[in-house]
């Protein structure tokens, strides 16, 4: 089958890679509403949700150089203080990507298992 015919119906939008920029904006909108679970106290549903997130944002972090080191950061920063304090630290971040891997550390603090976030 070629993509003509994949495009002829209507199948065409599955075959193509969304741009890099949508990858971030999706990773954005997720991690905000993975906040509001934190800032809740809704670990279960937070970690539940964070699952998924955490997979778009290993898939997508080799393109932002500073995502291991805010997500590491911030990770550290709540087994140190309370995760609230460290919530809040991450929403402090101005530039969204960091404020977004920022908040995924503080949700892996909700794991037992100790991350690994490779060398980024």
């Amino acid at each position: 089958m070629t993509f003509d015919d994949w495009s002829r119906g209507g199948l065409d939008t599955f075959l193509a890679v969304p741009p890099l920029s949508d990858l971030y904006s999706m990773l954005i909108a997720s991690t905000n509403q993975l906040a509001d679970y934190l800032a809740r106290n809704m670990q279960s549903t937070a970690k539940r949700h964070a699952y998924s997130v955490s997979n778009l944002a290993s898939a997508i972090a080799d393109c932002h150089p500073n995502a291991g080191d805010a997500r590491r950061s911030s990770y550290l920063h709540s087994q140190s203080d309370t995760r609230k304090v460290a919530l809040n630290a991450a929403l402090e971040q101005t530039d969204p990507i960091v404020r977004a891997y920022a908040i995924l550390g503080v949700s892996d603090s909700l794991t037992t298992q100790k991350p690994n976030y490779g060398e980024q």
